[in-house]
């Protein structure tokens, strides 16, 4: 089925927006910072996000291995696996005349 001008996403297809956005918001965050370790709530914090909003995307960042993830007592630390993999990204999608140095 044609997506037709004006017409509304769906509920389901607005949610995969706002996740994929949220991704981008953690990954664009992480290649500033590639030193950051923090729980979600913090992560959260800096984003100006709930933390309710960016738990899923932590977690499909951890299971593709972007970031990595570690429980400390009653807290789950996230930090950067592979800023190799967000430079490269990055980078694709500037283009080689902005490559991140």
């Amino acid at each position: 089925m044609a997506h037709k001008e004006g017409a509304h996403l769906s509920e389901q297809q607005a949610n995969q927006v706002q996740e994929s956005m949220i991704r981008i918001d953690l990954l664009a965050f992480f290649q500033a910072n590639p030193h950051t370790v923090d729980t979600a709530d913090g992560l959260a914090r800096r984003l100006h996000r709930l933390p309710a909003e960016i738990r899923p995307a932590l977690d499909f960042l951890t299971r593709i291995g972007v970031l990595q993830r570690a429980n400390y007592g009653s807290l789950d630390l996230f930090w950067l696996n592979k800023g190799e993999m967000i430079n490269s990204f990055f980078n694709e999608q500037r283009g080689p005349s902005l490559e991140y140095k």
